[in-house]
């Protein structure tokens, strides 16, 4: 599955809808990112979509946004003009990051399903390599991702699970949407120990590992039932060099 059905011109049409729906968790995560990233001086949004962020940062940092839709960078290009924010905006595919900037960030950021859009494991683990390279030494990557463990998802989990015991196409913990524009799309869903391990063997150190409650996304819980309650995680990890 290529990534050509976020380009549908709909999905951007409708993403203020998609995005008030989530209203908590986009309030929650905006808050994080502010206060995380006080120090940066460079940001790079990865799946910047309409520009909700960037639209805040940008009073700020310097911020450059990719997306692979051109109706979303041209929805977030009309943001950030009428606010007078000044922001690089780039049409492309994240997993060619390398190939679209320049130059260090203080700060990367990866929301909502962006990572888990990323199939299969390997493409996910290269663009973590990329990420942590185009990042200052001690810079940060704050993301987002789903938990394959909420009680709402066993269903579509034992489903896959039979899937990828005859199908080398399917992970345990894709999940494929059924109906909508983006009817046929894989989604990956984490478990905690699967997205730790993916940061500690690209060389980020995890510094912080929040997990929300679903539906009040913006609540984080703890204990051992939260497994089964959290619909996703923010992680925030730091780039380690050797000394």
């Amino acid at each position: 599955m290529t990534f050509e059905k976020y380009k549908n011109e709909q999905i951007a049409k409708n993403y203020g809808s998609t995005l008030a729906r989530r209203k908590a968790l986009c309030s929650f995560d905006m808050k994080y990112i502010q206060k995380n990233c006080q120090d940066a001086s460079r940001i790079l949004d990865l799946g910047c979509g309409t520009g909700r962020h960037i639209v805040v940062l940008g009073k700020r940092h310097r911020v450059t946004g990719i997306d692979i839709s051109p109706h979303m960078i041209g929805l977030a290009q009309k943001a950030i003009k009428k606010r007078r924010i000044n922001a690089d905006l780039i049409v492309g595919d994240i997993c060619s990051m390398n190939k679209l900037v320049k130059g260090k960030f203080d700060a990367v950021i990866m929301m909502y399903h962006t990572f888990g859009s990323i199939v299969p494991k390997s493409k996910r683990a290269s663009l973590l390599k990329k990420i942590y390279s185009s990042l200052k030494d001690d810079g940060i990557l704050i993301m987002h991702v789903h938990n394959r463990h909420h009680i709402k998802n066993l269903y579509f989990l034992y489903d896959t699970f039979k899937q990828s015991l005859f199908r080398s196409d399917v992970e345990f913990g894709d999940k494929q949407i059924k109906s909508g524009a983006l009817q046929g799309v894989k989604i990956h869903f984490f478990s905690q120990p699967e997205i730790v391990n993916l940061l500690k063997n690209t060389g980020f150190k995890v510094i912080d590992f929040l997990k929300l409650a679903y539906p009040e996304e913006d609540r984080v819980i703890k204990g051992p039932k939260a497994a089964l309650h959290t619909g996703g995680f923010i992680v925030k990890a730091r780039k380690c060099t050797k000394k």
